[in-house]
């Protein structure tokens, strides 16, 4: 991830938040949702102390897999008054009917979501573990997207309307080593080509192209 942004001439810094159990990819996905939430407060301090240290400078957020959650969590314990610019999930295996309302509230610009229906970590895997918020029987959203939360309000409505932007895996992706698996979104030929326009002013080609 950091040389795709560096290839792509990504201007700003950047850190990693440190959330992860040490036991694993199947413990970091099922931990439970309180020491996942107490984990994302650490993102949620780094973004607040960095606003008050450098004023009206953007921040973008970059979430992969179970860290999607942690990228929700954290959104959601920041202050209303500080937002941050833009968030990529990438293999998203929180659930896809999670409730986006509070963390929508404090992006500025869009939540970009990139899904595929290969990814057999998220299409299989988890029939066992479970999304990274504890539920079962419920499909991850880096399959095919976020849907609205059951009895959504007016405001979550139009939050989602304006501000979620679903990217299916297509075939183009293949020239960037993206075959729709699980890792290969997080490989330095897609970060370049696809997440870092995204973090420097860019947008998606395909939603350009209608």
């Amino acid at each position: 991830v950091r040389e795709g942004l560096l290839e792509a001439g990504y201007p700003g810094a950047g850190e990693m938040v440190i959330w992860e159990t040490g036991e694993g990819l199947v413990a970091d996905q099922t931990a439970s949702v309180d020491y996942k939430r107490s984990k994302a407060k650490t993102l949620t301090d780094h973004i607040v102390g960095y606003e008050e240290t450098h004023p009206n400078a953007p921040v973008h957020i970059l979430g992969f897999s179970a860290g999607t959650a942690e990228a929700i969590f954290g959104l959601e314990e920041l202050p209303e008054e500080i937002k941050v610019d833009n968030v990529v999930l990438l293999g998203a295996s929180i659930s896809q009917d999670y409730d986006l309302t509070e963390a929508l509230r404090r992006i500025d610009g869009k939540l970009y979501v990139y899904t595929s229906t290969h990814d057999e970590m998220l299409g299989f895997a988890m029939k066992f573990t479970g999304t990274t918020d504890r539920k079962h029987h419920v499909p991850g959203a880096g399959i095919s997207g976020f849907v609205l939360p059951e009895g959504a309000s007016e405001e979550t409505r139009q939050l989602y309307d304006e501000k979620v932007v679903t990217i299916p895996w297509n075939k183009e992706f293949e020239e960037d080593g993206d075959e729709g698996h699980h890792f290969d979104n997080v490989n330095m030929p897609f970060i370049r080509d696809h997440v870092a326009p995204l973090f420097m002013g860019g947008t998606v080609p395909s939603l350009d192209q209608g």
